[in-house]
Order: C-alpha cells, then structure tokens, then sequence
C-alpha cells in the first residue's frame, strides 16, 4: 500500500517543505540590526560607522540606517562591501556609489520576510503613471520597452531622492508605471507626485576643457561624475568633470536617435534634430570646437537627463546638416542606453491614471480585522467538516492546512504582496477546497447507502466527484484568467491570488486529501465512516 502511494506521499511533503522554507523569516528583520549581524569584517570601524548614521538620524539627515549608509557612502566614498564579504558583488565594478547601491539594495532584500504586505496592509501610497503610447514606440516593441525601462530608472532615481527605502517600480503594461511608496503619506510629502509626473529635461552643456577634480571649480560650472564600463574585462571606473550649469542647448531640438553600426562592427549613435536644433547644435559644437582649439584641448559636450550625466563625447569640430554621429568604444548595451537617454521617454508630463493611500492607522485596522475574519472562516469551516464528517473531516481540514502552506509558499516565491483582496482570494479558496472535499465525503454517503464496504465507497465517491470538481475549477481558472488579464490593481491581485489557490486546491484534494483517505481505509485504520445530515431523510 505505501509504495502504490509513496510518489503523493512525497510530492505532498515536498511541496509543503519547500514552501515552508521559502516562507523564511516569516518576519522582516530590523535593517539596522541585520546589517549589524550580516558585518562581520572590520568590526570596530563598522560600529563607528553605525555611530556616525544614529547621529545623522537623530539630527534628521537621513530617514533611516539605509538611507544614512547610503549618504555617507556617497559623500565619504566609502566601498561598504569591504565590511560584508559573504556578499560577492562583481571585481570589475569599481564605482563606489555604485557598488554600494547594489549591496544595500541585497541586505534590503534579505532582511524582509519573502512575503511582503501589500499597501493597504502595511499603509503607504500607490501611483499608476501613464506614458504617451507613442513615446514607447508601439511599432517596435523591443525600442518601447527600451525607452519604459529607461522611464523607470528615471523615476527610480527620483525616489532615491526622496528617501524611500522600500519602493516598488515596475513596468504595466506598454506604456504604464505602477510606483508603491510604503510608509510615505502625501500629508507629509506633498511634493512627492510632483517630482514623479514632471517632465525630463534633456541638456547638452559644456565640459570644462583643462579643469577637473580635485580642482577648485570655476564659477559657473558644476562637478558631475561620469560612470564608464571596462572594455574587455577591464574595471570600471568614474570620471568627474566640471560641467557648465547652463545648458547650452535642450533636448526640444532633438527629433531622433538610434543606434546603429559602423562597416568596422563599432556601435555609435545617430542623432537627427529639428530645424531650430540644427542650428543650434551647429552653434554649441562651434564654440565647443573653437574653446578646444584656444585651449589646445579636444573640448567635449555633456549629455546631461534630469540632472544625470550620460555621456560627454568630444568635438572637434562644429557639426552641421540637421544630424550627428557620437562615436567612440561603446557596447551594444550602452549605445541603446544612450540613445534612450537622447530620445527622453520622460519629455512630456506622466499623468496620474490611478493614486490611492492607506494611513497607518487604518493599516494597522485592516491587518487586525483581515487576519481575525480569516481565522474566524478558517475555524468555522474546519468545525463544520469535523462535526459533521469526523475523521474525514480531519482528513479535510489536513489537506486544507497544505493548501494554504502551498499558496503562501508559492507566492513568497515569486515576489508577490499579501493584500486584502489576496486574503479575501485565500478565503475564497478555503470555500473551494471545502467544497470539493464536501462533493466527494456526499458521494460516498451514496455508495454505503447501496451497501458497499469503505473501500469501494471511497473509490466509488471519488471517480464521481472528480468531474463535479474538475468542471467547477476549470471555471474558476477561466475567471481568474479574465481578471488577470484585463483586471488592474486589487482586482488583477485578487485573481491572481484565487489562480494560484484554484490549481493549490486541485494538488491537495485530489493528491493529498485522496491519499490520506485511501491510506486511512486500506490499513482498516478507519473502519467505519461517520457522517451526519443536517436534514433528516
């Protein structure tokens, strides 16, 4: 008997196993002492340093230990890998700020528990931000997810500026952004769907010809650093400049850009400009060209997007004609990074589609009041199936408790938030696996009722519940397909959550449940199956 059903004994033990350890921790760690346990090089000159972040949080420079690391890190230059070695980060990447960014973003990640609660559990504000449908090119697919990329790494840095330590950004659809700031109020930033929703400004300025770090700055100019990839292995590295604080020219005199190759196989950029940016270009480059030559210096031109510098290729000449070519020793990667950035997918104002905010308080009331109603259901059913079907009620709550282990572990693992549409989805789920158990146990009755033993019945009630329970889940799976698909926000989490409650219903009633039960009957464990009516005959 236990080898015919050792492949559902194993797989139901696996899968509550694996779920289990993905579901660890079950609770987010404080940042300040995780990465106090997670140092364990230098540790006299990390306990200095957390000195130096309680300071500037007491004195209000910084939000938190996250964000105070990531300040004096930038400021002081400090490589904050040196202190954790058990996290490898790649030899070739040599920016300090760069570097550091990557390593918090990972200890970040590793002290919260895989399953996050979403806004209206844990409180915060949401935005869905829309981009004008042909800035993201939906003629060429793989450009307009390009320049959406790039949108979301301008919005990215944006937030960074705003302090928030845990934002969610990421792309819906073609041309939509879905930003989650938890724990942010608008009562406290106000200018917070300001900074999001204002346009790009593309500049092309004047790199200083001789003069750069660690130089005094001239008047008028500003120091900007310039992050430059390895060629063929080599590290990377950083360059600072001083660049002109006004622009020479905007990117309103851009009308394209695109990558393309050179007879050689070498990648460079093809800018075309507007009327009005054609001369103006033509006029930038001939000051650029003629300061060179005053200078004895190749003179170069920043590209500079919402306060970023890209690129700083040099001119030697003025360019006009109404196009451009920058060349130079770029990867693929960085020609249609460039070429993006030259293009600006920001260049016009987002416009909010979607905004909601949950406070704290009413976090918290929700939390409470989710968890109470989902215990409550969660106790009421399981009596329910005890009192009226005994040990196949135990058998039934048993399989549930897989049930839910799996869908919790399933969607720790792929990321996904616990909101309050995923629990009512989790509720919901219960009702279906309950159901399904309740169809099989009613069609058992029917088979003792015709005089057959326990283990007939139990074959008999199965086989004729199995399409019952198969049609009303392949319904389930089309609806909630139908709401992931063109459901958004708590609707598109609700379905989501229910898909992967149906198909986690359908393993541990038909796999674990039916197991349970036929191993119960077959060892003559169980040899008499009570089950009581509700009405009598």
């Amino acid at each position: 008997m236990l080898r015919r059903h050792l492949w559902k004994l194993t797989l139901s033990a696996a899968l509550v196993l694996w779920s289990v350890f993905t579901l660890m921790p079950l609770k987010d760690q404080p940042f300040g002492d995780f990465v106090k346990q997670k140092a364990t090089a230098k540790p006299a000159e990390f306990t200095k340093l957390l000195g130096e972040v309680a300071t500037r949080i007491q004195a209000g420079r910084a939000p938190s230990v996250y964000v105070a690391l990531k300040q004096i890190g930038a400021e002081q230059k400090l490589d904050l890998s040196q202190f954790f070695p058990d996290i490898k980060l790649e030899s070739t990447l040599t920016n300090v700020e760069k570097r550091n960014n990557i390593l918090l973003n990972e200890l970040l990640r590793r002290s919260k528990s895989p399953l996050q609660l979403g806004l209206d559990l844990k409180g915060g504000v949401a935005y869905t931000l829309e981009i004008d449908a042909g800035t993201t090119n939906a003629a060429n697919p793989q450009a307009g997810q390009e320049k959406l990329s790039k949108a979301i790494e301008i919005i990215d840095n944006r937030i960074n500026g705003l302090g928030v330590t845990e934002p969610i950004i990421r792309a819906v659809g073609v041309n939509r952004i879905e930003v989650q700031l938890p724990g942010v109020s608008t009562k406290d930033n106000p200018e917070i769907a300001t900074n999001l929703v204002k346009p790009a400004r593309l500049d092309f300025k004047m790199v200083h010809p001789f003069i750069a770090p660690p130089q005094e700055a001239p008047p008028g100019y500003e120091r900007m650093e310039l992050e430059q990839e390895g060629r063929q292995g080599a590290q990377s590295y950083t360059e600072e400049l001083y660049v002109k604080t006004r622009p020479e020219m905007t990117g309103e005199g851009v009308a394209d850009s695109y990558p393309t190759m050179d007879e050689f196989g070498r990648f460079r950029i093809i800018l075309k400009f507007t009327e009005q940016g054609a001369k103006q270009f033509a006029d930038v480059t001939k000051a650029i060209a003629d300061e060179g030559q005053r200078s004895g210096r190749r003179g170069r031109l920043a590209i500079v997007l919402d306060g970023k510098l890209y690129s700083a290729p040099g001119v030697e000449k003025e360019i006009a004609g109404g196009s451009a070519e920058i060349s130079g020793s770029f990867t693929q990667r960085e020609a249609v990074d460039l070429s993006n950035v030259l293009n600006n997918p920001l260049d016009s104002k987002l416009e909010i589609k979607e905004q909601f905010e949950v406070g704290p308080s009413l976090a918290t009331d929700a939390i409470s009041s989710g968890i109470r109603a989902t215990v409550i259901g969660t106790a009421a059913v399981a009596a329910f199936m005890i009192t009226f079907y005994a040990t196949g009620g135990l058998v039934a709550v048993a399989s549930l408790a897989v049930n839910i282990i799996i869908i919790l572990g399933v969607m720790a693992s792929i990321g996904a938030t616990m909101t309050l549409p995923g629990l009512a989805g989790i509720v919901l789920t219960i009702g279906m696996a309950v159901d399904a158990n309740i169809l099989i146990f009613e069609r058992m009755r029917e088979e003792i009722a015709l005089g057959k033993n326990l283990v007939s019945a139990n074959q008999g009630g199965f086989s004729k519940a199995l399409t019952t329970i198969m049609d009303a889940h392949l319904v389930q799976l089309l609806i909630c397909g139908v709401m992931i698909w063109l459901g958004t926000g708590p609707i598109k989490g609700f379905g989501f959550t229910l898909l992967i409650g149906v198909i986690s219903t359908l393993l541990s009633v038909l796999i674990t449940g039916h197991m349970l039960m036929e191993m119960l009957v077959e060892s003559g464990a169980l040899k008499k199956m009570t089950m009581r009516r509700m009405l009598g005959d």
